[in-house]
């Protein structure tokens, strides 16, 4: 699936901040037009359909739902057409690169059929960096 190699080839070769966030998007848009054949969406609407599939634990890392879809759709946009103005800073794509990650890796989980209890005990895990990545996104958007 065209989702899980970009994502995957992506995450272990050097690139910049700005191309994994690119990437990864892309990625997840691919996979909820496979999930949901037939419909023609904005990326936000994309964006929030994914954070519905991946559910509690992704909604818990971002807080706030709608100021991170218009952070991702924001920054996406400003590196992918070229926009004028001031683009966020490679921390700022790293982290949020980060959390589309593990949205997509989510969706996954949850369309391979894992049960609620391993994808909780999998994001609630202090060791995978959970909080630390809420930490560092909430003051992102």
């Amino acid at each position: 699936h065209g989702a899980i190699r970009r994502t995957v080839r992506s995450r272990f070769r050097p690139a910049y901040p700005s191309d994994r966030l690119l990437n990864y998007v892309a990625a997840l848009e691919g996979l909820d037009r496979v999930t949901n054949p037939n419909t023609r969406v904005s990326l936000e609407a994309r964006l929030k359909r994914c954070i519905d599939m991946a559910g509690k634990p992704f909604a818990d890392l971002i807080v706030r739902k709608q100021k991170w879809v218009r952070a991702i759709k924001r920054e996406r946009d400003h590196i992918a057409h070229h926009l004028g103005g001031r683009l966020a800073g490679g921390a700022t794509h790293h982290y949020l690169a980060e959390s589309v990650y593990l949205l997509l890796v989510l969706c996954m989980m949850r369309l391979f059929g894992l049960d609620d209890s391993i994808i909780t005990r999998a994001t609630t895990d202090e060791a995978r960096g959970f909080a630390q990545l809420s930490r560092e996104l909430l003051p992102l958007y």
